[in-house]
Formats: structure tokens, sequence, C-alpha cells
């Protein structure tokens, strides 16, 4: 299902956003529709249903530790790193977003 939705947002920003999920080459326009309606980052919350996935079909608890650090260092990137850039970029529109749109779930 993560890769499924990845590949969904992947979707969503090149049609909808001009651009790709990769920060060399991001969306020109602000994508707010399909899953990006419910979570501001659908892609992170992907990837830590994956890990998850992960820790309880091996039941390693290092999967479990790993899932923990991934949590604490995306939350830093997107708050620290990629809110401040997407101000920036697109302005009014994203804090209006940001004020409808919880940040994972």
């Amino acid at each position: 299902m993560g890769v499924a939705v990845f590949l969904h947002c992947s979707g969503l920003f090149a049609r909808v956003g001009r651009g790709t999920p990769v920060p060399a080459e991001p969306p020109k326009r602000l994508v707010t529709n399909g899953l990006f309606r419910y979570s501001r980052n659908p892609i992170y919350v992907a990837y830590a249903a994956v890990l998850l996935g992960e820790f309880l079909w091996f039941g390693h608890v290092a999967l479990l530790a790993y899932l923990g650090l991934y949590i604490l260092a995306a939350q830093a990137i997107i708050v620290w790193w990629e809110e401040p850039v997407l101000r920036r970029r697109f302005g009014d529109d994203y804090l209006r977003y940001t004020g409808e749109v919880r940040r994972w779930l």
C-alpha cells in the first residue's frame, strides 16, 4: 500500500504540480487534492506504514527502532526545512492549506 500511495502522490505532483517529489525538481504548483486533502505529507506517512508493516511481518525490534528514528527525522526535516521552503514558494495558498489540513493524519 505504501508503494501505491507513493505512486498516487508522485502522479499528482507530475500532473497537478508539474514537478516531482524530488527536491531537485519540486512541484511548481501547490498540490492539495487526492490524498493531500487528508495529510500534508502522505508520502512520509506511507513510508512509516511500510516500516510498521515490516516490523509486524518480521518482528525485528530494530525495525521498530528504525521507525521511531524515521518519524523523528521526518518531523524535523518537515518543520525546519520543508515547510519554510513551501511557505516561501506558495505564500498565502500554503498558509491557508496548513490551516485546513493536518501535517500527518
